[in-house]
């Protein structure tokens, strides 16, 4: 908040992509919700997007999101705003700041859509994901990990391994090696079920299951993984 207040007239860059919704009563109950944290302060931006300002990509994914009620328009990687004002109305328990979205490149972006171009129409999901993981956007990863998780029906499908991999690579950045061991477990178990198994994804779980091991301090088991990955890929 404070960082904020310092940055009022000059630019931000935000790293991860940013969802935003064009229903400000939806905004606003989200603002309101109590936070259980000492030093969190609750915020609501109002994002102005002008038609002769350029700015980064949005796109309105109401009618294609896993949650379509919450009139999501999405803002990409590196999207890039200016301050305008910090303000407090004394009868909000939140704080207001107001954006007006610009335009600056960033490398990660340049990378996402290199990516994107090389992808098939199946993976999208998986590689945002991935990218919201990378950038430190768990609640939002997790958000679309389980939309997948509740759609999936069959046990064959290549997707299925992907999310599992990704939801226990969120375990493992937050330090819970349990819980990511046990989805990791389940990555590999549905990849080797896979009538054309891909050798790559399955050194990529077994490296992270190594590292898993390491995290739980059970070095043997752990370069047992690392092995098998490495052996995988010859």
């Amino acid at each position: 908040m404070k960082q904020s207040s310092k940055e009022k007239d000059q630019l931000i860059s935000i790293n991860g992509f940013i969802s935003t919704t064009t229903d400000k009563k939806i905004a606003e109950f989200y603002a309101k919700k109590p936070s259980n944290g000492v030093d969190f302060v609750p915020v609501l931006y109002e994002i102005t997007i002008d038609p002769l300002i350029p700015c980064q990509a949005f796109a309105d994914i109401e009618t294609i999101s896993f949650h379509p009620e919450e009139k999501e328009l999405l803002f990409s990687i590196g999207s890039t705003f200016s301050v305008d004002s910090v303000a407090k109305n004394d009868n909000e328990n939140f704080h207001r700041i107001k954006l007006t979205a610009r335009n600056m490149r960033a490398p990660v972006l340049d990378d996402m859509k290199l990516k994107v171009k090389k992808s098939s129409q199946s993976s999208l999901t998986i590689l945002l994901i991935k990218y919201l993981i990378e950038l430190g956007e768990h609640r939002a990863a997790r958000r679309y990990l389980k939309s997948i998780l509740d759609s999936v029906a069959l046990e064959n499908d290549p997707s299925l391994a992907s999310a599992y991999n990704c939801l226990a690579l969120i375990y493992s950045k937050e330090g819970i090696h349990s819980a990511a061991l046990e989805y990791y477990k389940k990555a590999l178990n549905t990849q080797a079920r896979l009538e054309y198994s891909n050798n790559n994804a399955l050194a990529e779980i077994y490296n992270n299951i190594g590292y898993t091991y390491i995290g739980l301090r059970n070095i043997d088991v752990a370069i047992q993984n690392l092995n098998e990955a490495e052996r995988i890929q010859l």
